[in-house]
């Protein structure tokens, strides 16, 4: 069982990570709905880069909200842009502490091979360098309006944001590739001011520990674990303190450890409205404190099986393979090893069915257990 409790404790490593409180959500991108009056019969505040017949249309199919929706009318390829000036948060993007979520609809209309409707958005710095992109990929939804969205750390020097509207033509004399709804807003990373984040061991547990200065709207954090470092897992969840400037402190105790040396966890901290956002990662390493062979799994196998063994101290490894009669059939490990967790691979090949025993030696302990080989 994982234990999760609010405590008091003293931290001994931390590092500091910024928090920006929420701010009302604001589109920052104009006329994003189609429905500013046209200028000279031209779409207000974007760009036709590629086409010259971008219009608004209002039926058949009916717009996603609101009256109007984009469409790029006949020619074969077009594209509408609108580039996002974002330098006036040039201070939080080059922190690192600026997100960008995006949403727009978009549809085809319904005939056979689809026209494609396609959204793009480049990060870009202020000489044009692209330093990130989103992209949507062809769509050729026909049935429905398709919700398309993005959220994404702003990366270090981004001073605009390029919001590209791409149809091709497939089938008929249209383009009909459709865009209606669409939206960029911001928000800070992570609406909590987390101030410490610590990872260590507890004999055969790992107890993270951390530290709010304040909190808004936090409903809590799910823990997540990962041994590589890259694919992560939730663990567990921490209930969150809502809003309060008060110290904040938790304790998560994680019992069910893999069987690994290095271990990496990370929070995501979740909003009372579903966001979330993520800590930066902490890492344990786990040291074994007894030598120990585990059971290897799978138990009975078929081709192959696992074996695992533990080191708390550097020593001598013989590793054998014994049938029932006591013949040593194979030697598996027979070498100097230093303190921690081992994982190898027992192959049936060239061994016939039945039981078989594994023998472990070090310089003073001996342990052993049964695997059975089935056809």
């Amino acid at each position: 069982m994982r234990r999760l409790s609010p405590v008091f404790l003293c931290m001994l490593l931390s590092f500091a990570i910024a928090g920006i409180p929420p701010t009302a959500a604001q589109n920052l991108l104009s006329n994003p709905d189609a429905e500013d009056p046209l200028v000279s019969g031209e779409i207000p505040d974007w760009t036709e880069v590629d086409g010259n017949d971008w219009q608004y249309r209002d039926s058949n199919p009916t717009a996603q909200s609101g009256q109007n929706y984009f469409f790029a009318g006949v020619s074969s390829s077009a594209e509408l842009r609108q580039d996002v000036d974002v330098s006036a948060q040039a201070s939080d993007i080059d922190t690192g502490d600026l997100q960008f979520t995006f949403a727009g609809y978009v549809r085809s209309f319904g005939q056979s091979s689809p026209d494609e409707a396609q959204v793009i958005l480049e990060y870009r710095d202020g000489s044009g360098t692209v330093l990130d992109t989103y992209d949507s990929g062809a769509t050729t939804n026909t049935s429905s309006w398709l919700l398309l969205s993005d959220e994404r750390t702003a990366p270090v020097g981004t001073r605009v944001i390029r919001v590209r509207l791409i149809t091709d033509r497939n089938n008929g004399s249209n383009n009909d590739g459709y865009f209606d709804n669409l939206s960029l807003q911001t928000s800070g990373i992570i609406p909590v001011e987390l101030t410490t984040f610590e990872a260590a061991t507890r004999g055969t547990e790992v107890q993270l520990t951390w530290t709010t200065a304040s909190e808004t709207n936090n409903a809590g954090f799910d823990v997540e674990r990962s041994v590589d470092g890259q694919a992560f897992s939730k663990v567990g969840f921490s209930p969150g303190s809502g809003t309060t400037t008060e110290v904040q402190r938790y304790r998560f105790m994680d019992d069910e450890v893999p069987f690994a040396n290095t271990v990496r966890y990370r929070l995501k901290q979740v909003d009372l409205d579903g966001t979330f956002a993520y800590s930066d990662v902490v890492r344990v390493d786990i040291t074994p404190h007894a030598f120990r062979l585990l059971e290897s799994t799978p138990n009975p196998f078929r081709t192959t099986t696992r074996l695992r063994y533990a080191l708390s101290e550097r020593a001598s490894v013989e590793m054998h393979l014994y049938d029932v009669l006591g013949r040593r059939v194979r030697t598996l490990v027979d070498t100097k090893r230093g303190a921690g967790r081992y994982t190898m691979t027992l192959d049936g090949a060239g061994l016939a069915p039945g039981t078989y025993f594994v023998r472990i030696r070090t310089d003073t302990q001996v342990e052993t257990r049964k695997v059975t080989l089935v056809r």
